[in-house]
C-alpha cells in the first residue's frame, strides 16, 4: 500500500540519498578523502559486477521477487566474496 504512494516513494528516495550525500561530503573532508571516496566507489563497482556474473551463472534462488525479480542469493553470495578477495 505505501509503495503505490508516489510521495511515500519520495520521501523514502530523499530518507536514503541525503544521508548518503552527507557521508561521502563528510569522507572527502578526511586527510585522504578524495583517496577514500573513490575506494568506496571501486568497492561498490566491483560488489555489483561480481554480484551480476555469479547470479547470471549460478543464480537459482531468488533473493526478493518483489522488490527486484533479477536478484538471487548466489548473485548476493558472489559480489561479498568477490569484494573480500
Amino acid at each position: 500500500v505505501l509503495w503505490g504512494n508516489r510521495w511515500v516513494r519520495s520521501f523514502m528516495g530523499w530518507l536514503v540519498l541525503l544521508p548518503m550525500w552527507l557521508a561521502v561530503i563528510y569522507l572527502d573532508q578526511l586527510p585522504k578523502g578524495p583517496w577514500l571516496t573513490l575506494l568506496l566507489l571501486l568497492t561498490v563497482v566491483v560488489a555489483d559486477t561480481g554480484a551480476y556474473f555469479f547470479g547470471r551463472a549460478f543464480g537459482k534462488r531468488k533473493l526478493a521477487v518483489n522488490v527486484s525479480p533479477g536478484k538471487s542469493w548466489e548473485g548476493f553470495w558472489g559480489g561479498f566474496f568477490v569484494v573480500l578477495y
